[in-house]
């Protein structure tokens, strides 16, 4: 708010100068072609730009990662979510590395700064929750995010959920008995943290 309010004061300020300046004519543009990197490099900063903004405050791809709403939707399906319906949260750790969520991938990095915060903040939505909405809401890890190199912050109950579905051969064989799968999903787990 207080930099929209100096941008336009500053806009004023130069609109309504008492100056004159004189007309100089075209200006030649000529040899000011970018280079193919710059080019590029501009491209690139900007779809990041833009699409980090689209999915902090417009919209964002989710997976159902629980079987709660299994009449409805089944676990693994994708859902575009519209965070404008109840308002966009605004990020807590606003400097990290785009499109990377807790850590680095492969390693136990984090992938943001731990040194510059900001408060729980939600701006105000368009609309209310009623009754039967689909609400996505952060799913809490807590202790089940595997602190391994090789797994780094994958959620063990998602990890041991996909490997159950691949042991099954398909997603129907995986719900006719998702026990099982589970359950041979965590016994391979066990096995190879001990080979």
């Amino acid at each position: 708010m207080v930099l929209w309010c100096i941008t336009m004061v500053c806009s004023f300020k130069l609109a309504y100068q008492e100056k004159e300046v004189a007309y100089v004519g075209p200006r030649d543009w000529t040899g000011k072609k970018k280079s193919f990197g710059r080019e590029w490099g501009e491209a690139i900063v900007f779809a990041v730009i833009a699409a980090s903004v689209i999915r902090t405050f417009f919209i964002e791809a989710f997976t159902i990662p629980t079987p709660s709403m299994e009449k409805s939707m089944l676990v693994g399906d994708y859902l575009f979510v519209s965070k404008l319906s109840y308002g966009p949260k605004i990020p807590q750790t606003p400097m990290s590395i785009p499109f990377v969520h807790n850590a680095m991938p492969g390693s136990m990095t984090n992938s943001y700064v731990d040194w510059f915060s900001l408060p729980y903040f939600r701006l105000p939505g368009l609309g209310h929750v009623e009754r039967f909405d689909p609400v996505v809401f952060n799913f809490p890890n807590g202790d089940t995010i595997m602190v391994d190199p090789f797994y780094a912050g994958h959620d063990y109950y998602s990890y041991v959920r996909k490997e159950g579905m691949f042991l099954s051969g398909s997603v129907e064989n995986y719900f006719q008995s998702p026990e099982k799968f589970d359950q041979m999903a965590r016994n391979n787990f066990c096995r190879e943290k001990h080979m």
